[in-house]
């Protein structure tokens, strides 16, 4: 149903009862939320020629879009390749797990794991990186106790390391090593391998 809304724009979706709007998406987490959320970006775009902004600063302006959801928009609907990286609970989790970022970086949230990771994941991947560490974090998680034995076993057993008496200087180095880049492209490669 609210594929046939959308068939019609903005309008369409603006024009839904809250009733049947929350029936829509009652399968999704904060479902009442995320259905006010909906009716205000369709009521937006009905404002502004039945088009959602493309532009970053735009988008986390409107209700209920913050960094995770505007960077989701710009990639895949809007195409782009200039997006960041979509830091959810899996990409959060992986990354953390795996050493591609370091404590601060996980204790700062969301935000800090992007901006770590987006100083190692080259610009031109992006958009794959988040899709593939998405998926991945999805099957791990799912594995009914065998979600940190995938982990272990996709990276080889490898964990990043830091010198014990590093600085933060050199330990955020060590964040984009060499190792880390590699252990990022075998996973994403064997995602892509396993379809």
């Amino acid at each position: 149903m609210l594929r046939l809304c959308a068939g019609e724009g903005a309008a369409g979706v603006a024009a839904l009862g809250e009733e049947e709007l929350l029936r829509l998406v009652h399968s999704c987490n904060f479902c009442a939320s995320k259905a006010r959320y909906v009716r205000a970006a369709a009521e937006h775009a009905q404002r502004h020629g039945g088009r959602v902004p493309r532009e970053y600063d735009a988008l986390v302006q409107l209700p209920g879009v913050g960094p995770k959801i505007a960077h989701l928009m710009r990639s895949v609907a809007f195409g782009e390749a200039e997006a960041g990286i979509v830091v959810d609970t899996h990409v959060f989790r992986v990354a953390t797990r795996l050493g591609w970022v370091d404590g601060a970086a996980a204790r700062a949230g969301p935000e800090g794991v992007r901006v770590q990771l987006e100083r190692w994941v080259p610009r031109e991947e992006r958009v794959g990186f988040t899709l593939a560490v998405v998926g991945f974090g999805q099957l791990a998680r799912g594995g009914g106790g065998w979600g940190g034995a995938l982990v272990e076993h996709a990276s080889g057993g490898a964990r990043a390391t830091r010198p014990p008496d590093s600085d933060a200087a050199e330990a955020e180095s060590c964040v984009a090593s060499e190792a880390n880049i590699e252990l990022a492209k075998s996973i994403v490669a064997r995602m892509d391998a396993s379809g």
